[in-house]
């Protein structure tokens, strides 16, 4: 994600104004078509490949720093305005799958796109605020809903995405109002709708949202370097019977400069390795090889 945004608690109302203002400071700067840097992109990895626009010249990888590969950004395919600058919330764009401009409406959506982006390694894409549909609320009223999110994965299955501060939907009953909008949601909208909520994305697992996108990131700054890494690191994967701590693993791969820690990251949210015990990366919790 080319956003930052404190992994610790919701930001403050100060916190959302500055972020805001930094956002539109960059955005007055910046070319007519927003630049923005592209995370490495595969399906493989659950990402749409980056899309080069017609005329420009191919992306070169780089192993410095300062010569991050850009790219210009597509624009949202949202059904509707994305709400930006409204007291209470938090506004923000998502550049990370593909080529393409994701808006989210507030923090809970942001964190909610980038848990899904970390967890799951099978998205195709991503769309938000598609076209609404009609459903009936509980006092028989009809009322139109969109969809926040919806993602398709590689088996083709697209699952419409909920999201609701946790004192939101219980305070308005939003479950059951939810059971209503999915019973009453067309095949050709989504095969199913899930319910995201704060509550569902403790600070344990946003710590480790941010370490994936990091290391990822690593594949797009410094290709060659970090292709040798996880090369070292797939070596002594492959070489674990049982559970091994982190630190054991990471001492046994060996290389400097935390990026042993880094490789063994990727490994983990590609699948390679998994945490039975939660998503606590300290040394002293263990990974599992799952090939």
């Amino acid at each position: 994600m080319s956003q930052y945004v404190s992994e610790n608690t919701a930001p403050s109302k100060d916190e959302e104004e500055a972020l805001l203002r930094a956002e539109q400071i960059y955005v007055d700067q910046a070319p007519a078509a927003v630049a923005m840097e592209i995370s490495k992109a595969k399906v493989g990895e659950g990402f749409v490949a980056p899309v080069v626009p017609a005329g420009s010249a191919p992306l070169q990888p780089t192993d410095y720093e300062d010569e991050t590969p850009f790219s210009l950004i597509g624009d949202s395919v949202a059904s509707r305005k994305i709400v930006t600058g409204s007291r209470g919330a938090f506004s923000v764009n998502v550049y990370n799958v593909g080529s393409r401009q994701i808006g989210c409406e507030s923090y809970t959506e942001y964190l909610a796109l980038r848990t899904i982006l970390t967890l799951r390694n099978d998205v195709i894409t991503v769309e938000e605020q598609i076209p609404p549909f009609t459903y009936i609320d509980e006092r028989g009223k009809t009322r139109q809903h969109y969809i926040d999110f919806r993602v398709t994965l590689a088996n083709g299955e697209r699952i419409g995405i909920a999201v609701k501060p946790e004192v939101v939907a219980r305070r308005r009953g939003f479950r059951k109002t939810l059971r209503l909008i999915a019973e009453a949601m067309p095949k050709s909208v989504a095969d199913r709708i899930d319910l995201i909520t704060d509550k569902m994305i403790p600070p344990e697992l946003r710590s480790f949202v941010a370490a994936v996108e990091s290391a990822r990131a690593d594949q797009q700054h410094r290709p060659m370097q970090t292709a040798a890494d996880d090369a070292a690191a797939a070596r002594v994967i492959a070489t674990m019977a049982g559970a091994w701590t982190l630190g054991h693993l990471q001492r046994a791969i060996g290389l400097p400069d935390g990026r042993s820690f880094r490789a063994v990251v990727r490994a983990i949210a590609s699948g390679k390795l998994s945490m039975p015990d939660g998503f606590r990366l300290a040394d002293d919790e263990y990974v599992r090889c799952n090939t």
